[in-house]
């Protein structure tokens, strides 16, 4: 089995950490994509477009969360992003990123650790 990889602009984003991935491809179809007088959908894929769904397993560090944010919560519109595929190949593509959700766990000697972070990346 592949190692799985997980990259954000050159940044390496605690791969082994990651509890979850969701994997989903979405079709771009055409501009004159439409139903037609039989209720028929006509048109054509363009593309298919990577979305991901990034959970990480519980007790993230401070240290860590900051450093998964800092990556992807900075004001850049594009990521380029190194990921491994749900069949095992890896795949670099451009993507933005939706609303990242935390879940802090509990303070430990003054610190949170982190239940959850859930982060959605959509290719461009």
């Amino acid at each position: 089995m592949a190692r799985l990889k997980f990259r954000v602009d050159g940044v390496d984003l605690f791969a082994n950490k990651i509890q979850k991935i969701k994997y989903d491809r979405e079709p771009v179809w055409s501009e004159n994509t439409r139903r037609n007088s039989s209720a028929l959908m006509t048109g054509k894929i363009k593309a298919w477009k990577w979305k991901l769904d990034i959970s990480y397993a519980p007790s993230l560090t401070q240290t860590e969360h900051r450093a998964i944010t800092n990556a992807l919560a900075n004001n850049t519109e594009w990521h380029r992003v190194i990921f491994t595929d749900d069949n095992g190949q890896e795949q670099t593509v451009d993507m933005y990123v939706g609303t990242i959700s935390t879940e802090p766990y509990w303070f430990v000697d003054g610190k949170m650790l982190y239940q959850s972070i859930n982060i959605p990346l959509i290719e461009r």
